[in-house]
């Protein structure tokens, strides 16, 4: 991750549930709320937080591509799997 962490901030579209109507002026004050809170989340950890989960999700990217698994295959097994090939990593 780079110095600066950026979540994901729905588009207008996205922040009306379904079945409602916002107006513009709606729509632009909840988007700015979902940003506030955005920030407010990257604000509670420090930045070497940050990046040692960018770190920790780097290496089970690459574990789950070695193993031709998805990402989102997550179970006992694989996940002791994952710290047992952990153990084994240089550095």
């Amino acid at each position: 991750m780079t110095a600066e962490a950026h979540l994901p901030v729905p588009a207008p579209a996205d922040l009306a549930p379904a079945g409602t109507d916002f107006d513009d002026d709606v729509l632009a004050k909840l988007a700015e709320l979902e940003k506030r809170s955005a920030q407010h989340e990257i604000d509670l950890r420090p930045q070497n937080t940050v990046d040692g989960y960018a770190a920790d999700w780097n290496q089970w990217e690459t574990f789950c591509a070695l193993l031709g698994l998805p990402v989102t295959a997550i179970t006992p097994g694989s996940l002791t799997a994952f710290v047992e090939w952990l153990w084994w990593q240089p550095g």
